[in-house]
């Protein structure tokens, strides 16, 4: 082939183009399936573990979830503490094994776990804070996480 003749010329007429390539459709395994237990406006608990108060407990009850607050009593022989959450409520929070195999926590946490009920959440981990937090700032970042003007932000589809 000369340097003028076109690289394209060589290849046969009855060769069809590549097909165009389609998008994937996104779809939520969950779409067809009709349950009362399944909260649409709550986030796949496989892809997240969003920051709650104790005002959404009861719409989280057995999904993960995340409390940020204090810790405020622990009884090691029993497997729970007393935990006030940002909106300053205190809940029991459980725990599985020895509490000294978890580590020395700071006064202010973000307990990571499934929610029981509206009072109870058993942790899976915590993340240790530090001695001071301003839990006023916490909870007012939790209520724009949750505003419905802000959901696509934080829970996209």
């Amino acid at each position: 082939m000369d340097s003028t003749q076109d690289a394209t010329s060589n290849v046969p007429d009855n060769i069809p183009a590549p097909p165009s390539p389609q998008p994937v459709p996104k779809t939520d395994p969950l779409d067809n399936v009709q349950s009362p237990l399944i909260h649409r406006d709550v986030p796949n608990q496989n892809l997240t573990s969003p920051d709650i108060n104790t005002s959404y407990m009861v719409q989280y009850m057995g999904k993960r979830a995340r409390l940020t607050g204090k810790i405020l009593e622990v009884h090691a022989e029993e497997n729970f503490v007393v935990f006030q959450a940002s909106d300053g409520v205190s809940i029991r929070v459980t725990f599985d094994a020895d509490w000294d195999l978890w580590g020395t926590p700071t006064p202010f946490v973000i307990i990571v776990g499934t929610v029981i009920d509206e009072k109870t959440m058993h942790m899976e981990t915590f993340i240790n804070l530090g001695d001071t937090l301003d839990l006023g700032t916490v909870e007012a970042t939790i209520r724009i996480i949750h505003d419905t003007r802000f959901r696509q932000v934080f829970f996209p589809k």
